[in-house]
């Protein structure tokens, strides 16, 4: 069944979506990647009928936290522009770069685990 505390959860990483999406450079998708719930969330669209139920509300309490976190946040970051617009500039670009560098990371890493299983397969051939 659905859990209250599993709706929650799903709200506020819906939540940290939708705030994502107020960053310049920053996607709610590539947010989805880092919080780890990108493939869940495609497997709760392409399989939205072998599991109504379920993906309904996942979906939903994502929905739900997303709209939430940007209608809240765009207010806040309207403010804190108008208060401190270089800083706030500077603060995104860090979220961007910090964001870019852990890609590059996980793709660094990903490329040596296919690079060694490659060389790995040459090997017993």
């Amino acid at each position: 069944g659905v859990l209250m505390s599993d709706l929650l959860q799903n709200a506020m990483i819906g939540f940290v979506i939708g705030t994502s999406m107020l960053i310049p450079g920053m996607s709610g998708g590539s947010v989805a990647v880092l919080l780890g719930v990108y493939d869940k969330l495609l497997c709760a669209f392409s399989d939205f009928f072998k599991n109504v139920k379920n993906n309904f509300f996942y979906l939903f309490s994502i929905l739900i936290g997303g709209i939430i976190g940007f209608l809240l946040m765009v207010k806040l970051f309207v403010w804190v522009l108008e208060v401190a617009y270089y800083k706030t500039l500077f603060f995104f670009t860090g979220i961007i770069v910090g964001t870019v560098i852990s890609q590059l990371r996980k793709t660094s890493l990903l490329y040596k685990k296919i690079s060694n299983g490659i060389r790995h397969m040459e090997l017993e051939m």
